[in-house]
């Protein structure tokens, strides 16, 4: 009776430890399909929040360069710099600011906003040394001229990264000839 008894007791724990390990699975299993939903949609959200931004800044800066510059009237004190500056006949002082700098300024302003975004436009030619790219930039650049050879259909529209905290998001700013007044030659 009493090995009879044993061998109950073990079958009764080795179906109680299967189905212990069979819900465990299950939650664990769960637990990671979740995660990469939440994680595929986190980076969806990321990356269309960005794109998004990005295209609001190629469109401000097409918009101050089609007359080639805007003219303020004042200065913002964190914003103190301008190319230009004229006085009209009621002694109010008018200054000019390029795309490069309107950008600049904006992505300041926008970095203390709630959210806490910023941009750089740069290049591997630039001619300020402030928009020289950084490691991640130019990697970023390297990849998107690159797959200019390429077809329409398989050339990089973006180049995105996580660094720690941090999101970034790279995409190709097209030449039109309103740049070419202060940057020279499209190639």
């Amino acid at each position: 009776l009493r090995e009879g008894t044993g061998i109950y007791m073990l079958r009764t724990r080795s179906i109680h430890t299967k189905f212990m390990v069979l819900l465990m699975g299950t939650i664990c299993m769960t637990l990671a399909v979740a995660w990469l939903v939440i994680s595929t949609m986190s980076m969806q959200w990321l990356r269309g929040s960005a794109r998004a931004v990005a295209e609001h800044v190629v469109a401000f800066r097409s918009w101050v360069a089609g007359p080639g510059a805007v003219w303020v009237n004042g200065l913002q004190p964190n914003a103190p710099d301008f190319l230009e500056q004229k006085l009209c006949n009621d002694d109010t002082r008018f200054y000019s600011k390029n795309p490069a700098l309107a950008t600049r300024e904006l992505s300041d302003m926008i970095a203390k906003t709630a959210v806490h975004a910023t941009f750089r436009v740069v290049s591997d030619n630039y001619r300020n040394p402030q928009n020289a790219p950084d490691a991640y930039e130019a990697s970023a650049l390297h990849r998107i001229k690159s797959s200019m050879i390429n077809p329409p259909s398989d050339r990089v529209d973006f180049v995105e990264k996580i660094e720690g905290s941090t999101y970034r998001y790279s995409i190709p700013i097209r030449v039109s000839d309103s740049c070419l007044a202060c940057h020279g030659s499209a190639k």
